[in-house]
């Protein structure tokens, strides 16, 4: 936690951290953060890993992966 914000972070069995920055009230209490985490990653493997034409530690240009992550985020923010 910082000064007006908090960093919440999933760190996957091979080493990939997806993190999610919110603003210091936000709790974690109810597992919603954990779930979006969770959530975000198993978009990753099914929109990103499982595409045969995406390099690892190249930038993810992938239109279906941005789609659902956006209504993702947005259904969460709600």
């Amino acid at each position: 936690m910082g000064d007006g914000f908090r960093l919440f972070c999933l760190e996957t069995p091979t080493a990939i951290k997806f993190v999610i920055v919110t603003d210091a009230f936000t709790s974690n209490s109810d597992g919603k953060v954990e779930s979006l985490l969770q959530s975000i990653y198993e978009l990753y493997t099914d929109y990103v890993l499982k595409n045969p034409f995406y390099r690892v530690e190249q930038p993810i240009r992938i239109e279906a992966w941005e789609t659902r992550l956006r209504a993702l985020v947005e259904a969460a923010n709600q």
